[in-house]
């Protein structure tokens, strides 16, 4: 960005060639003033080497706020006039731009200095309404033949009694946690717990394998609930969100967050309001304590999951399962919930 303290000037395309004499003699006369250097080429360069190379076939036009020379509109790039009173910075153009070229250049240069991997993540939900795992989670967990890099698996309802809004940790937690432990797949036995979190009977899991080529760090949990009492209390609701954020490999943040949202059909406003507050309340605390906390928003990957609540609706259920049958699944999206609220920008889950 150009700083001119107390000039008015526009900025035109031109061939500096076919400028009239008197014009091309204003603008030596203002960038001598100004101590702008011409470099061949088309570039201007103020004091200290601040360059931008690539406008080859612009140059500033510098004037005085009574003199407006005669343009078309092909011939304008960018037009910003300053109070002279007033310092303002130069709109940047969207080339010629030294940010710009080193973002480019960056860019073509990318394979020379990144290296791609591929990790396989499994996503899973599981409301469980109270209920103690009765069957094996294997046909669940071991549905594919290679195992995951990262397990991410949320639980609602893991236990309903009064006890969970008082407690740290219930009986009916650890036996889901055994259960899910023991149902891995058999090829990432050496994975471990990186992270375990819950809010009453909300639970999230996060499971990683111990390969040496897997590098987590800033691993931070957090709770909100939502609600009467997850806005009074903060800590406690049957409803609302756990989350879990790390760095991947040192580049790459990620934010897993399992919500159990309102209840009920007719209760869709209630949900969105669930899910806006969960975002907005939301804070991650980071290594640097001078450093703001992360909303969820401001990760670079966001695995979202859970007991939503969303329905399918004015649709019956004779309905819904004919049309599951017939795998018209782009049909029963019509009458998704979320994806209908999501188009009216109320919810963007």
């Amino acid at each position: 960005m150009l700083l001119f303290p107390a000039v008015s000037f526009d900025l035109f395309a031109k061939e500096s060639s076919k400028e009239e004499e008197k014009q091309e003699e204003q603008e030596r006369e203002c960038m001598k003033q100004r101590n702008v250097k011409q470099i061949p080429g088309g570039r201007n360069e103020l004091p200290g080497g601040c360059g931008y190379p690539g406008f080859h076939c612009l140059a500033f036009i510098c004037r005085q706020s009574k003199v407006k020379p005669e343009v078309t509109a092909e011939m304008v790039q960018s037009s910003d006039v300053m109070d002279s009173r007033k310092a303002s910075l130069l709109p940047e153009p969207d080339f010629g731009v030294r940010g710009t070229l080193i973002t480019a250049r960056l860019k073509e240069m990318e394979d020379s200095y990144t290296e791609i991997q591929n990790f396989r993540f499994f996503a899973g939900t599981y409301n469980v309404n109270g209920q103690a795992p009765k069957e094996s989670l294997e046909p669940w967990l071991r549905c594919d033949a290679e195992p995951p890099d990262i397990y991410c698996l949320g639980f609602q309802e893991a236990v309903l009694s009064k006890e969970a809004f008082f407690f740290c940790g219930t009986p009916r937690e650890e036996e889901w946690l055994k259960a899910v432990t023991e149902s891995l797949h058999p090829d990432a036995k050496s994975e471990k717990v990186n992270k375990h979190v819950r809010l009453v009977g909300i639970m999230l899991l996060l499971y990683v394998r111990e390969d040496p080529v897997i590098n987590i760090s800033e691993v931070e949990a957090e709770t909100v609930g939502t609600g009467i009492m997850g806005k009074m209390v903060g800590m406690v609701g049957n409803k609302g969100g756990v989350a879990i954020r790390f760095k991947f490999h040192n580049t790459t943040t990620l934010c897993i967050v399992n919500s159990h949202l309102a209840a009920h059909i007719e209760e869709y406003k209630r949900r969105n309001q669930d899910f806006q507050d969960i975002c907005s309340r939301m804070q991650f605390r980071q290594s640097d304590p001078n450093l703001a906390s992360l909303t969820i928003a401001k990760h670079d990957v966001i695995l979202w999951l859970g007991d939503l609540n969303y329905r399918l609706e004015d649709l019956d259920v004779a309905k819904v399962k004919q049309l599951v049958e017939e795998k018209a699944f782009p049909e029963l999206w019509q009458y998704d919930q979320v994806l209908n609220e999501a188009k009216e920008c109320k919810c963007s889950l």
